[in-house]
């Protein structure tokens, strides 16, 4: 009966030590993502990153310009297919 309790006893200590492990997981999952926020806003306020949207509003304004400028349709179309290739799907 001893041997059995000793046995018990030594898995219950290995939960233990499974849930702190665990715990210890979780915070420095939550570490990492709070610091990839900050880095990523910091990128963005130095400049040096803008937002998806930004970036969206900047292509339609330079396809604006592009379609405003350029009348000959088969540059138009080239022009049109590279930028799909930049941006993708």
């Amino acid at each position: 009966m001893g041997e059995q309790l000793e046995r018990l006893d030594r898995a219950l200590q290995a939960g233990r030590e499974d849930g702190r492990l665990w715990e210890e997981i979780f915070r420095t999952q939550e570490r990492k993502r709070r610091l990839a926020e900050a880095e990523t806003k910091r990128l963005i306020t130095s400049g040096k990153m803008m937002p998806v949207t930004d970036l969206a509003i900047l292509i339609d304004q330079i396809t604006d310009a592009i379609r405003e400028n350029v009348t000959d349709q088969q540059a138009l179309a080239k022009i049109a297919d590279r930028i799909g290739e930049i941006v993708g799907p």
